[in-house]
């Protein structure tokens, strides 16, 4: 749902895209970087690695919906007519 907010009109297939090759990237490189660390005895680097891309997905997250929020409030191209007709009437 977040994905489908935020893609533009007419780009949809190229944000999924653009998402789902983020994901695969980072399940194939996430597995070897965390037994790195397990290998070095860092366990607790991985929950911090990990902590902090969580509040940078959620971060991330809020920052779509609002910039989603603000681009909805705003009239679109072709509405300022009839905006323009509703504060005369």
């Amino acid at each position: 749902m977040l994905v489908r907010g935020a893609a533009p009109a007419g780009a949809m297939g190229a944000v999924v895209g653009f998402v789902y090759s983020g994901l695969d990237l980072g399940s194939a490189v996430t597995p070897p970087l965390l037994g790195f660390l397990l290998d070095r005895h860092l366990p607790h680097l991985i929950f911090l690695l990990t902590a902090g891309v969580l509040f940078l997905a959620i971060g991330t997250a809020f920052i779509v919906r609002r910039n989603d929020t603000e681009r909805r409030s705003l009239p679109q191209q072709g509405d300022f007519e009839s905006a323009a007709l509703d504060t005369v009437a």
